[in-house]
Protein backbone atom coordinates (compact mmCIF):
# COMPACT_ATOMS: atom_id res chain seq x y z
CA UNK A 1 0.00 0.00 0.00
CA UNK A 2 1.39 3.39 -0.97
CA UNK A 3 1.38 5.84 1.93
CA UNK A 4 2.16 9.37 0.88
CA UNK A 5 3.34 12.16 3.12
CA UNK A 6 0.75 14.96 3.36
CA UNK A 7 1.84 18.25 1.81
CA UNK A 8 1.09 20.07 5.05
CA UNK A 9 -1.94 21.36 6.87
CA UNK A 10 -3.25 24.85 6.28
CA UNK A 11 -2.94 25.54 2.54
CA UNK A 12 -6.12 27.38 1.75
CA UNK A 13 -7.80 29.89 -0.48
CA UNK A 14 -10.15 32.01 1.61
CA UNK A 15 -12.76 34.40 0.26
CA UNK A 16 -15.16 36.49 2.25
CA UNK A 17 -15.96 39.53 0.16
CA UNK A 18 -15.04 41.82 3.10
CA UNK A 19 -11.83 43.82 3.28
CA UNK A 20 -10.23 43.53 6.71
CA UNK A 21 -8.57 46.74 7.91
CA UNK A 22 -7.63 48.32 11.21
CA UNK A 23 -10.79 49.72 12.75
CA UNK A 24 -12.13 51.51 15.76
CA UNK A 25 -13.78 49.69 18.65
CA UNK A 26 -17.17 50.76 17.32
CA UNK A 27 -16.50 49.30 13.88
CA UNK A 28 -15.18 46.11 15.44
CA UNK A 29 -18.34 45.72 17.46
CA UNK A 30 -20.44 46.19 14.32
CA UNK A 31 -18.39 43.54 12.51
CA UNK A 32 -18.97 41.11 15.36
CA UNK A 33 -22.73 41.49 15.11
CA UNK A 34 -22.64 40.75 11.36
CA UNK A 35 -20.16 37.89 11.51
CA UNK A 36 -20.54 35.62 8.50
CA UNK A 37 -21.09 31.91 8.80
CA UNK A 38 -18.16 29.78 7.66
CA UNK A 39 -18.20 27.16 4.91
CA UNK A 40 -15.41 24.67 4.25
CA UNK A 41 -14.99 23.91 0.52
CA UNK A 42 -13.40 20.63 -0.59
CA UNK A 43 -12.30 20.19 -4.20
CA UNK A 44 -12.32 17.09 -6.39
CA UNK A 45 -9.52 14.75 -7.42
CA UNK A 46 -6.90 16.30 -9.71
CA UNK A 47 -8.00 19.76 -8.66
CA UNK A 48 -6.90 22.16 -5.91
CA UNK A 49 -8.41 24.86 -3.72
CA UNK A 50 -7.72 27.55 -6.31
CA UNK A 51 -8.99 25.44 -9.23
CA UNK A 52 -12.32 24.77 -7.55
CA UNK A 53 -12.62 28.42 -6.53
CA UNK A 54 -12.09 29.48 -10.15
CA UNK A 55 -14.36 26.79 -11.60
CA UNK A 56 -17.31 27.92 -9.52
CA UNK A 57 -16.49 31.63 -9.75
CA UNK A 58 -20.07 32.66 -10.54
CA UNK A 59 -21.48 30.74 -7.59
CA UNK A 60 -18.59 31.78 -5.36
CA UNK A 61 -19.24 35.48 -5.87
CA UNK A 62 -22.85 35.07 -4.76
CA UNK A 63 -21.94 32.83 -1.84
CA UNK A 64 -19.23 35.10 -0.48
CA UNK A 65 -21.68 37.98 -0.15
CA UNK A 66 -23.22 36.02 2.71
CA UNK A 67 -20.61 33.47 3.85
CA UNK A 68 -16.89 33.14 4.52
CA UNK A 69 -15.60 30.46 2.15
CA UNK A 70 -12.51 28.47 3.08
CA UNK A 71 -11.11 26.44 0.16
CA UNK A 72 -8.74 23.76 1.48
CA UNK A 73 -6.06 22.00 -0.57
CA UNK A 74 -6.00 18.19 -0.41
CA UNK A 75 -2.89 16.70 1.22
CA UNK A 76 -1.60 14.53 -1.63
CA UNK A 77 -0.41 15.20 -5.17
CA UNK A 78 -1.73 12.92 -7.89
CA UNK A 79 0.83 10.68 -9.59
CA UNK A 80 -1.10 9.62 -12.69
CA UNK A 81 -1.39 12.70 -14.90
CA UNK A 82 -0.59 11.20 -18.30
CA UNK A 83 -2.79 11.65 -21.34
CA UNK A 84 -4.38 8.22 -21.03
CA UNK A 85 -5.64 8.92 -17.53
CA UNK A 86 -6.81 12.39 -18.51
CA UNK A 87 -9.03 10.98 -21.23
CA UNK A 88 -10.33 8.10 -19.14
CA UNK A 89 -13.78 8.38 -17.57
CA UNK A 90 -12.25 8.15 -14.07
CA UNK A 91 -9.11 10.15 -14.81
CA UNK A 92 -10.18 13.30 -12.98
CA UNK A 93 -12.99 15.21 -11.40
CA UNK A 94 -13.87 17.69 -14.13
CA UNK A 95 -14.67 16.94 -17.78
CA UNK A 96 -14.06 20.57 -18.69
CA UNK A 97 -10.62 20.41 -17.12
CA UNK A 98 -9.67 17.33 -19.20
CA UNK A 99 -9.96 19.26 -22.46
CA UNK A 100 -7.13 21.57 -21.41
CA UNK A 101 -3.47 20.96 -20.51
CA UNK A 102 -3.20 19.72 -16.92
CA UNK A 103 -2.52 22.42 -14.34
CA UNK A 104 0.90 22.42 -12.65
CA UNK A 105 -0.49 21.16 -9.34
CA UNK A 106 -3.15 18.47 -9.11
CA UNK A 107 -4.20 17.11 -5.73
CA UNK A 108 -6.31 14.32 -4.27
CA UNK A 109 -7.73 13.49 -0.85
CA UNK A 110 -6.73 9.84 -1.10
CA UNK A 111 -5.07 7.61 -3.66
CA UNK A 112 -6.88 5.06 -5.80
CA UNK A 113 -4.66 2.39 -7.32
CA UNK A 114 -5.02 2.31 -11.11
CA UNK A 115 -4.40 -0.08 -13.98
CA UNK A 116 -2.08 0.72 -16.89
CA UNK A 117 -5.00 2.14 -18.88
CA UNK A 118 -5.86 4.53 -16.05
CA UNK A 119 -8.95 2.67 -14.83
CA UNK A 120 -9.44 2.38 -11.07
CA UNK A 121 -8.82 -0.98 -9.36
CA UNK A 122 -10.96 -0.09 -6.36
CA UNK A 123 -8.01 -0.25 -3.94
CA UNK A 124 -7.36 2.92 -1.95
CA UNK A 125 -4.66 4.18 0.38
CA UNK A 126 -3.97 7.28 2.47
CA UNK A 127 -7.65 7.67 3.37
CA UNK A 128 -7.02 7.66 7.12
CA UNK A 129 -4.29 10.27 6.66
CA UNK A 130 -6.72 12.44 4.69
CA UNK A 131 -9.30 12.44 7.48
CA UNK A 132 -6.67 13.22 10.11
CA UNK A 133 -5.38 16.05 7.93
CA UNK A 134 -8.81 17.67 7.58
CA UNK A 135 -9.64 17.19 11.26
CA UNK A 136 -6.35 18.80 12.31
CA UNK A 137 -6.85 21.75 9.97
CA UNK A 138 -10.47 22.34 10.98
CA UNK A 139 -9.87 22.07 14.72
CA UNK A 140 -11.56 24.97 16.54
CA UNK A 141 -12.76 26.54 13.27
CA UNK A 142 -16.43 25.69 13.90
CA UNK A 143 -17.63 25.52 10.30
CA UNK A 144 -21.35 25.94 9.71
CA UNK A 145 -21.51 24.08 6.38
CA UNK A 146 -19.46 22.09 3.89
CA UNK A 147 -19.45 22.33 0.09
CA UNK A 148 -17.70 19.51 -1.75
CA UNK A 149 -17.14 18.46 -5.34
CA UNK A 150 -16.75 14.79 -6.35
CA UNK A 151 -14.09 13.19 -4.12
CA UNK A 152 -14.25 16.20 -1.78
CA UNK A 153 -18.02 15.81 -1.49
CA UNK A 154 -17.72 12.17 -0.47
CA UNK A 155 -15.12 13.11 2.12
CA UNK A 156 -17.22 15.94 3.55
CA UNK A 157 -20.42 13.90 3.69
CA UNK A 158 -18.74 10.96 5.42
CA UNK A 159 -17.08 13.17 8.01
CA UNK A 160 -20.32 15.01 8.81
CA UNK A 161 -22.44 11.85 8.94
CA UNK A 162 -20.10 10.17 11.41
CA UNK A 163 -19.84 13.23 13.66
CA UNK A 164 -16.38 14.57 12.81
CA UNK A 165 -17.89 18.06 12.33
CA UNK A 166 -20.34 18.58 15.23
CA UNK A 167 -20.90 22.26 14.30
CA UNK A 168 -21.70 21.67 10.63
CA UNK A 169 -25.42 22.08 9.95
CA UNK A 170 -25.59 21.74 6.15
CA UNK A 171 -23.80 19.86 3.37
CA UNK A 172 -23.80 20.56 -0.38
CA UNK A 173 -22.13 18.21 -2.88
CA UNK A 174 -21.91 17.93 -6.66
CA UNK A 175 -20.90 14.86 -8.66
CA UNK A 176 -20.06 12.91 -5.51
CA UNK A 177 -20.50 9.13 -5.67
CA UNK A 178 -21.22 6.79 -2.80
CA UNK A 179 -18.24 4.84 -1.50
CA UNK A 180 -18.26 2.74 1.65
CA UNK A 181 -14.56 3.11 2.53
CA UNK A 182 -14.73 6.80 3.58
CA UNK A 183 -17.58 6.04 5.98
CA UNK A 184 -15.70 3.10 7.49
CA UNK A 185 -12.49 5.11 7.81
CA UNK A 186 -14.16 8.20 9.23
CA UNK A 187 -15.71 6.54 12.26
CA UNK A 188 -12.46 4.76 13.16
CA UNK A 189 -10.39 7.94 12.75
CA UNK A 190 -12.85 10.37 14.33
CA UNK A 191 -13.56 8.34 17.44
CA UNK A 192 -9.86 7.76 18.05
CA UNK A 193 -9.21 11.50 17.80
CA UNK A 194 -12.19 12.67 19.84
CA UNK A 195 -13.92 10.50 22.48
CA UNK A 196 -16.90 12.87 22.37
CA UNK A 197 -17.73 11.61 18.86
CA UNK A 198 -17.87 8.06 20.19
CA UNK A 199 -20.26 9.30 22.86
CA UNK A 200 -22.49 10.82 20.16
CA UNK A 201 -22.53 7.54 18.28
CA UNK A 202 -23.69 5.69 21.39
CA UNK A 203 -26.48 8.14 22.26
CA UNK A 204 -30.05 7.85 21.10
CA UNK A 205 -30.91 10.42 18.38
CA UNK A 206 -33.58 11.97 20.63
CA UNK A 207 -30.96 12.93 23.21
CA UNK A 208 -29.06 15.24 20.85
CA UNK A 209 -29.88 18.93 21.03
CA UNK A 210 -29.97 21.42 18.16
CA UNK A 211 -26.60 22.95 18.93
CA UNK A 212 -24.64 19.73 18.37
CA UNK A 213 -26.77 17.47 16.21
CA UNK A 214 -25.73 14.14 14.79
CA UNK A 215 -24.41 14.23 11.25
CA UNK A 216 -27.28 12.16 9.89
CA UNK A 217 -29.69 14.89 10.95
CA UNK A 218 -27.83 17.66 9.12
CA UNK A 219 -29.70 18.58 5.90
CA UNK A 220 -27.83 17.71 2.71
CA UNK A 221 -28.22 18.86 -0.89
CA UNK A 222 -26.67 16.66 -3.59
CA UNK A 223 -26.33 17.67 -7.26
CA UNK A 224 -25.99 14.96 -9.93
CA UNK A 225 -25.33 15.39 -13.66
CA UNK A 226 -27.76 13.68 -16.02
CA UNK A 227 -24.96 13.28 -18.60
CA UNK A 228 -22.18 12.58 -16.07
CA UNK A 229 -20.12 9.67 -17.44
CA UNK A 230 -17.87 9.51 -14.37
CA UNK A 231 -20.43 9.41 -11.57
CA UNK A 232 -23.85 7.93 -12.41
CA UNK A 233 -26.93 9.55 -10.93
CA UNK A 234 -27.71 6.32 -9.05
CA UNK A 235 -24.37 6.54 -7.22
CA UNK A 236 -25.12 10.11 -6.10
CA UNK A 237 -28.60 8.98 -5.06
CA UNK A 238 -27.01 6.25 -2.92
CA UNK A 239 -24.80 8.84 -1.20
CA UNK A 240 -27.91 10.96 -0.64
CA UNK A 241 -29.68 8.04 1.03
CA UNK A 242 -26.63 6.96 3.04
CA UNK A 243 -26.02 10.47 4.35
CA UNK A 244 -29.56 10.86 5.68
CA UNK A 245 -31.85 13.89 5.44
CA UNK A 246 -30.77 14.43 1.84
CA UNK A 247 -32.28 16.02 -1.24
CA UNK A 248 -31.18 15.15 -4.79
CA UNK A 249 -31.21 17.63 -7.69
CA UNK A 250 -30.38 16.38 -11.19
CA UNK A 251 -28.99 18.94 -13.62
CA UNK A 252 -28.57 18.57 -17.38
CA UNK A 253 -24.75 18.78 -17.48
CA UNK A 254 -21.96 16.28 -16.86
CA UNK A 255 -19.32 15.93 -14.15
CA UNK A 256 -19.04 19.46 -12.83
CA UNK A 257 -20.33 21.77 -10.13
CA UNK A 258 -23.43 23.43 -11.65
CA UNK A 259 -23.12 27.21 -11.81
CA UNK A 260 -26.28 27.97 -13.74
CA UNK A 261 -28.34 30.58 -11.90
CA UNK A 262 -31.24 28.26 -11.14
CA UNK A 263 -28.97 25.77 -9.35
CA UNK A 264 -26.91 28.40 -7.56
CA UNK A 265 -30.15 29.92 -6.28
CA UNK A 266 -31.31 26.48 -5.09
CA UNK A 267 -28.08 26.13 -3.14
CA UNK A 268 -28.31 29.63 -1.65
CA UNK A 269 -31.92 29.08 -0.59
CA UNK A 270 -31.02 25.69 0.92
CA UNK A 271 -28.16 27.17 2.95
CA UNK A 272 -30.18 30.20 4.04
CA UNK A 273 -33.16 28.12 5.13
CA UNK A 274 -31.08 25.50 6.91
CA UNK A 275 -28.65 27.78 8.71
CA UNK A 276 -31.24 30.43 9.59
CA UNK A 277 -33.63 27.79 10.93
CA UNK A 278 -30.89 26.48 13.20
CA UNK A 279 -30.22 30.01 14.48
CA UNK A 280 -33.90 30.34 15.38
CA UNK A 281 -33.77 27.00 17.22
CA UNK A 282 -30.68 28.11 19.14
CA UNK A 283 -32.41 31.34 20.17
CA UNK A 284 -35.39 29.34 21.42
CA UNK A 285 -33.07 27.08 23.44
CA UNK A 286 -31.36 30.13 24.99
CA UNK A 287 -34.69 31.63 26.01
CA UNK A 288 -35.69 28.40 27.80
CA UNK A 289 -32.54 28.38 29.91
Amino acid sequence: MNHKTPLGVGTTTTTSGTMRTASTATAAAATTTTKKKKILCLHGRRQSASILSNKIAGARKKLQRVYDLDFLDAPFETTNTNAVAANNNDGGDDQQQQLQPPPPRQLEWWTTTRNDDGSATGTTSNMKEAFEYVMEYSKHKNYDAIIGFSQGGVLGTAMVVLGAFPTVRAVVTAGSPFRQEPFDTTIATATAADPYILQLEQEEPSSNNNKVRRGTDAPKLHFAGDTDKMVPVDSVRQLCEMGGNGRLIIHEKGHLFPTKAVYVNEMLEFLKTTLDDDDDDDDDDDEKQ
